[in-house]
């Protein structure tokens, strides 16, 4: 095997395993007494690292080295021994130019020993569990887009911060608005509003007069307070049956018709048109002739309790004005009634 010696100081060190002397013997403790005689270095070249490279069979002597199984020996001129850069952590980069010491094996690193971070959010690669985060983005421990209000939408995009933990949102982080009224789902009392329908702060739709019936479907928006009313929001004495081809009103609906009453008294500008209904059983003109008995039957019971004749008028409708169909009993039941319609405050 090759044998590495120094030059130094004008003294050249063999490896006593060589035996490299000026005579045919082997080398004992000082194997050059004296500089090598005329033609010693006859085939020594400078090896192109700027080491000196001796062929193994130099000057007159050169059967001094045959048979040992050696080509050559490399000269280094002062100095000791070049060793490799030392690399404590395995990465490639030399301890002295790397910035980052102790990466983990097999990690991916930068020309300084860093390990890499493809979007440049401050979390390498190899723990960065969101990759590909756009640019300034703040993130957390693991590389991922912060998400103060855990909705499930990072912060850059939220649009509703703050949103209420265990809140459904969309994909802009806003809760969900089921109905459009612009009110969200879990604050909503009333979801399923009709599209372009007012409503109030909790999601319902409003009713200014406070009858229970929303002004969109309200086809009397002035009631009076207190007054009740039918389906579509008119003043109606609900539940007052009439039998079959009469008009004459029993006691047992006298406790309704007193309700209404007390409604006029704590309104006493109010005017009112009492209106007969009928259903669609018998013919047109028929119909209109007892829904006009009905209604005058009415106005007179008002009167017999006070109530100003002047306030008063009435009006059959017959079987015109149905609010539910006349197909059945109880649609029938619905369509005989009694309105009562505000004509002046």
């Amino acid at each position: 095997m090759l044998k590495r010696v120094v030059l130094g100081l004008g003294i050249v060190l063999l490896a006593v395993h060589f035996g490299c002397a000026s005579t045919g013997e082997m080398a004992k403790d000082n194997p050059w007494p004296e500089y090598p005689p005329p033609g010693a270095w006859e085939g020594v070249d400078r090896h192109a690292s700027g080491h000196w490279w001796m062929p193994s069979k130099i000057g007159p002597h050169a059967g001094a080295l045959e048979g040992v199984g050696n080509r050559g020996v490399i000269f280094y001129a002062g100095g000791e021994v070049p060793q490799p850069p030392l690399d404590s952590d395995g990465d490639g980069v030399p301890d002295n130019l790397d910035k980052c010491p102790r990466t983990p094996k097999g990690v991916k690193v930068d020309r300084v020993g860093c390990p890499l971070d493809s979007d440049g959010d401050g979390v390498a690669d190899y723990l960065d569990k969101c990759p590909g985060t756009p640019k300034g983005v703040e993130v957390d421990k693991v590389g991922c887009p912060l998400d103060s209000d855990g909705d499930g939408v990072a912060d850059y995009l939220d649009k509703c911060p703050g949103t209420p933990k265990g809140v459904e949102v969309d994909e802009q982080g806003c809760p969900l608005d089921s109905d459009g009224d612009g009110v969200a789902d879990y604050l909503d009392k009333c979801p399923g509003t009709p599209k372009g329908v007012e409503v109030d702060k909790v999601g319902c739709p409003l009713d200014t007069d406070g009858d229970g019936v929303p002004d969109y479907l309200d086809q009397c928006p002035d009631t009076l307070k207190g007054a009740p009313v039918n389906s579509v929001g008119c003043w109606s004495i609900k539940g007052i049956n009439f039998d079959y081809n009469k008009w004459d009103i029993k006691p047992q609906y006298y406790g309704l018709l007193d309700e209404n009453i007390a409604v006029l008294k704590k309104n006493p500008s109010v005017k009112v048109q009492i209106q007969g209904h009928t259903d669609s059983s018998g013919s047109e003109a028929y119909n209109q002739g007892l829904s006009e008995k009905r209604a005058d039957s009415v106005m007179k019971y008002f009167i017999s309790k006070g109530i100003d004749a002047g306030r008063l008028s009435m009006k059959g409708l017959g079987e015109l004005a149905p609010i539910a169909s006349n197909d059945t009993p109880e649609g029938r039941a619905k369509n005989r009634r009694i309105d009562i319609k505000i004509t002046s405050r």
